[in-house]
């Protein structure tokens, strides 16, 4: 499960020398029709398992589908979400075969990787293999496609995205906090400030970030350069905006530099791993966390022994993006592209064997405690508080607290939420791959210090502005307004 140092070097090597046809995954693989499918997937929130207890689920799971379809699944664990987003160019680079891998927007890039040739086309696949997945979410699919074909199949979830907060409920009750009549993010001032003086051993504020409150904002964005990129949802115009000019975004970011400088956020965060954030969360470290997706499926979770709730403000929306956070691709050069999709499919209505996948072993991962629902073992070797990964959410098992009719909200959420005048619209990025990796190498410089508080934007906006501008953002955007121009023509 491990990549060794050699890999590590060869694949650099492939990557600095490939050519752009053996990049882009073309030509045909020499590997055994009848060899176990290869599944590549990050370890996720639970991560590092014990390699012994991983080892068993797996052997549960495959013992599942060898009784139902006859096959096996290699299932390659790539280490925690930043180590797969790091590893995964360097593996698809070197040619090393699979044929599924989890892919995203913001982890193994879904657009660029589909965009170089590296996803199927699952049109005519899922028409024969995946009815299944096709009778649920045939419509969300329509947010995959990339040059005309389906590339990725969704994992059935929370399809919307919303702006929201999470405090601890130990810390609620004793200062009588009351979270739930908050509108608007800086409401929770006092309470940080209450926090800081009394809780000297706590982050009053978890990672910041702006872009959880761009659903709060209306603004929506096209799953790459998120924070500087975007158009205000219910705006027919379909302008593609500068975010760094609009008011939305200088309220977050005076905002932000207040909280910092008030010893809210800590102040050496900027060196923070991303990995160093997420422990800091799964280790009840920080008082209030925030994200931008309300899932009733998490609404209530404990972190450590400490329960956190969360909090809506704004209403939910729903975006392209929202559909290409967490998908599964079948790699173009699988030789077992049909048992592939066959095997998703399978996945997507079979509880016990998608169960298995997300919370292990009962009576040694987790406990029962109804026909539906469990209590997850912290601690026993194996917990991935994933089940957004793995396929298709509704038909998994409940947690202590959540209600029967948990899916039914989640699928009422999905239905109700606002849809984005963008949604469906997928940019082609070979139109302007130059332009978007140098200005990426600007946001990479300039943007985490500046949402994060650590710099004061009234010099670094300007600074920002003026290095982005000699990256040719202005560029990008002239040439996305296009395509977005040329898609809503057709689409809307």
């Amino acid at each position: 499960m491990k990549r060794t140092l050699f890999l590590l070097i060869a694949a650099l090597l492939v990557l600095a020398t490939a050519t752009p046809l053996f990049a882009a995954g073309q030509g045909e693989a020499t590997v055994p029709e009848d060899q176990p499918l290869i599944w590549y997937i990050p370890g996720g929130g639970g991560y590092p398992y014990n390699e012994a207890d991983e080892r068993d689920v797996y052997a549960a799971f495959n013992d599942l589908l060898e009784r139902d379809l006859g096959t096996t699944v290699e299932i390659n664990v790539q280490g925690s979400f930043g180590e797969y987003d790091e590893r995964m160019p360097l593996i698809l680079a070197s040619g090393e075969y699979m044929d599924i891998l989890w892919t995203a927007v913001w982890s193994n890039d879904f657009l660029q990787n589909a965009s170089d040739g590296f996803y199927a086309g699952l049109d005519d696949l899922l028409e024969e293999y995946g009815q299944d997945i096709l009778a649920d979410i045939r419509e969300q699919l329509e947010a995959t496609r990339v040059d005309g074909e389906i590339r990725a199949i969704w994992s059935q979830q929370i399809a919307a995205y919303n702006s929201v907060f999470s405090v601890r409920m130990d810390l609620v009750e004793k200062y009588g906090w009351t979270p739930e009549t908050v509108t608007s993010i800086d409401q929770i001032e006092p309470w940080l400030a209450e926090v800081r003086d009394n809780e000297r051993e706590l982050v009053p504020f978890g990672r910041p970030e702006w872009g959880f409150l761009q659903p709060y904002y209306g603004i929506g964005n096209f799953g790459f350069l998120d924070g500087i990129l975007g158009v205000r949802v219910e705006d027919d115009s379909l302008e593609v905006l500068n975010l760094l000019q609009t008011p939305e975004f200088r309220e977050w970011v005076d905002l932000a530099y207040r909280w910092q400088s008030a010893g809210f956020i800590p102040e050496d965060g900027l060196t923070y791993t991303d990995d160093q954030w997420r422990q800091m969360q799964n280790q009840a470290r920080a008082a209030f966390g925030h994200h931008n997706t309300y899932n009733p499926q998490l609404a209530e979770v404990e972190h450590a022994g400490v329960l956190y709730k969360t909090y809506r403000i704004g209403e939910p929306l729903t975006l392209t993006s929202n559909i290409t956070n967490t998908l599964h691709a079948v790699h173009s050069r699988s030789v077992q592209k049909e048992k592939a999709v066959e095997m998703l499919n399978w996945l997507w209505t079979n509880s016990e064997a998608y169960n298995t996948l997300v919370w292990g072993l009962e009576g040694r991962h987790h406990e029962r405690l109804g026909p539906n629902q469990i209590r997850p073992i912290q601690d026993s070797g194996y917990y991935t508080n994933l089940p957004w990964m793995f396929g298709n959410t509704f038909i998994g098992y409940l947690l202590p607290g959540q209600d029967e009719d948990l899916f039914d909200e989640v699928a009422r959420l999905n239905e109700e939420s606002l849809k984005a005048n963008i949604l469906g619209f997928n940019a082609d990025r070979s139109e302007v791959r130059t332009l978007i990796a140098s200005v990426s190498a600007v946001v990479d410089q300039f943007e985490t210090p500046l949402i994060g508080g650590w710099v004061n934007p009234e010099t670094a906006i300007p600074e920002f502005q003026a290095a982005l501008n000699r990256a040719g953002f202005p560029e990008l955007i002239e040439a996305l307004q296009v395509q977005v121009d040329e898609w809503a023509a057709v689409n809307r």
